[in-house]
């Protein structure tokens, strides 16, 4: 079950690495990135693959089915097992009808 409520080690905002801050400025690649994260192992390809599944869902003509997302998440390398519902239940974030919040975890200073 995706959580629509995550909590973050990191701030994605301030990071070093410019395709994280790209994926947490893209609402759709933010949603696939936090939604996928939250409950599978991924490889290096990922967050690259988050932009591209984003930037693909924008300019698809019909609407994107399950069955297309599935092949997309499993073929393009993002995650290597999902399973029958999961690709059903990201759908709605692909397509922005739902959202993920996030927020940065406060870590105190031990100084």
């Amino acid at each position: 079950m995706i959580k629509e409520q995550i909590v973050l080690d990191f701030d994605p905002e301030k990071t070093d690495n410019p395709t994280i801050r790209a994926i947490f400025q893209d609402s759709i690649a933010r949603n696939i990135w936090l939604g996928v994260k939250q409950g599978h192992i991924v490889n290096q390809y990922f967050n690259d693959g988050c932009l591209d599944i984003a930037n693909w869902g924008r300019h698809h003509k019909e609407p994107i089915t399950v069955s297309q997302l599935n092949s997309f998440l499993l073929h393009n390398d993002m995650i290597g097992w999902a399973e029958d519902d999961f690709p059903a239940e990201l759908l709605p974030f692909v397509l922005g009808e739902r959202t993920i919040k996030w927020e940065v975890k406060h870590v105190e200073s031990s100084g």
